[in-house]
């Protein structure tokens, strides 16, 4: 047990033995300070580190490396200064306030999880921009939200790994991501609903893919908060994409359900634009909507059309005389059409 003061570490130090090693002690007035003097690499072959109380985790221009198979967390009111935190493990940021005041890498094959419950004033607080190569699951547990804030709210996360929402313990409860996403890899709003909502304007980009799943809501914050789906960019599911407080572009790929799922994908839409690259994929597996095929369902303001309509016959189906499909739904009057149409040898038939 390691109680209030300080504990100097560097690449000379060594940690062995059984059992785990508490840091305890530390207060907000007085946190117990760990300064990395040299880089310092935390393996899972020495004892586990359990912070009870107040931690401050410093250097100067040094490196503290999470190794891979080792974890670590960090909770209330735990903080990082002047070093660079890398995680090739799994580092947990759990309870109200955590601050990463300095640069943080989350690698390939790594796991970040943001959990824990705040109030409407704290956050998960990152000064520098965040990149993410592994994976990060942005969870709560207790409490009515959780919050990642990217330097103050104006900074870029880019995401070129796994970025998902969970509910481990089935509790609901908002998650917020305070920043600019750049996602060229994989967005799961799967478990739980995600808002995009920086502090200031911002265009949110995806270029990878983004899965929502039935029930949930990815939405962009108020303030100049606008989604632009790239040329490579994937968006799919059964949930709701809801960009009624920007402008969504797209020119990119709207898949309602997913590869072989037939889902009903809706778009809450404030301006909006369906460029000539774009394209909307529609699989016919049957005649019963939502359960044997896709549906775009688009409420809000209604978009002017362009881009591509692809339909797709799956499971065998062969569509009889006189069969229908409403696969593209609309309460307000639709403008412009698809530029083109392709559908399979069989939908040709």
């Amino acid at each position: 047990n390691l109680g209030a003061g300080s504990t100097v570490i560097g690449n000379t130090s060594q940690f062995t033995g059984a059992g785990d090693i508490l840091f305890s002690g530390g207060t907000n007035a007085n946190p117990h300070s760990i300064v990395v003097s040299s880089d310092f690499f935390y393996t899972s072959a020495m004892p586990q580190w359990t912070f009870g109380g107040i931690i401050e985790l410093s250097g100067s221009g040094t490196s503290f490396i999470i190794d891979s198979g080792a974890s670590l967390e960090l909770s209330g009111d735990d903080t990082t200064a002047g070093l660079t935190l890398i995680n090739k493990g799994n580092l947990t940021l759990s309870d109200n306030n955590v601050d990463i005041l300095g640069n943080f890498q989350n690698e390939t094959g790594a796991l970040l999880t943001v959990g824990g419950f705040i109030t409407s004033t704290n956050e998960k607080a990152f000064t520098n921009p965040l990149t993410n190569d592994g994976t990060i699951e942005f969870d709560l547990v207790g409490g009515v939200l959780n919050r990642i804030e990217i330097s103050g709210g104006v900074g870029t996360l880019t995401n070129n790994g796994t970025f998902r929402t969970r509910d481990s313990n089935i509790e609901g409860g908002d998650r917020i991501l305070k920043g600019t996403l750049i996602n060229m890899g994989l967005l799961e709003v799967i478990d739980n609903s995600l808002d995009l909502d920086a502090s200031a304007a911002a265009i949110h980009s995806n270029s990878g893919f983004i899965d929502i799943g039935s029930g949930r809501t990815l939405t962009l914050g108020a303030g100049g908060n606008d989604l632009t789906n790239e040329v490579t960019g994937i968006i799919e599911g059964g949930g709701t994409l809801d960009t009624s407080a920007g402008t969504f572009i797209n020119d990119g790929i709207l898949v309602p359900g997913g590869n072989l799922a037939t889902e009903i994908l809706t778009l809450n839409l404030g301006s909006s634009s369906f460029n000539k690259n774009s394209s909307v994929r529609i699989e016919l597996g049957g005649t019963t909507l939502g359960t044997q095929y896709d549906q775009l369902n688009i409420t809000g303001t209604a978009p002017t059309l362009g881009g591509e309509l692809n339909i797709d016959l799956i499971s065998a189906f062969v569509p009889s005389p006189g069969d229908s499909f409403n696969v593209l739904a609309s309460p307000a009057t639709l403008m412009g059409n698809f530029c083109l149409l392709y559908t399979s040898d069989a939908a040709d038939d």
